[in-house]
């Protein structure tokens, strides 16, 4: 899964763990959940661990180019980027697609 589910699933199996420890005799009072502070932690997560792939893949000399792209070949593609287009030819090539989350209206 992606970095904020995988966030968001530590925090919910965290809770969960309280609940079955309360076979051992040790009980938590009901957790309560600060909405925002939740969210800023999760977009602490995503931009520490954001940061440590942008430094691994420079450490390997990998290329990184963001934009909305298609294929115009089976070796070469162009990339929407905010500089323009840019023409990238390539004997291999990895697409990491990602996304962007969807504010619901009336939800925090």
């Amino acid at each position: 899964g992606c970095i904020p589910s995988k966030a968001l699933l530590h925090v919910a199996k965290v809770i969960a763990e309280t609940k079955e420890i309360e076979q051992q005799g040790i009980v938590f009072s009901k957790p309560q959940i600060a909405i925002d502070k939740l969210r800023t932690w999760k977009e602490s997560v995503v931009g520490k661990l954001t940061k440590g792939l942008a430094a691994l893949a420079k450490q390997r000399k990998v290329e990184i180019i963001q934009g909305a792209g298609k294929f115009v070949s089976p070796n070469m593609m162009e990339v929407n980027t905010a500089d323009g287009i840019k023409t990238v030819s390539f004997d291999h090539c990895i697409i990491a697609s990602g996304s962007t989350a969807a504010r619901i209206p009336g939800f925090p």
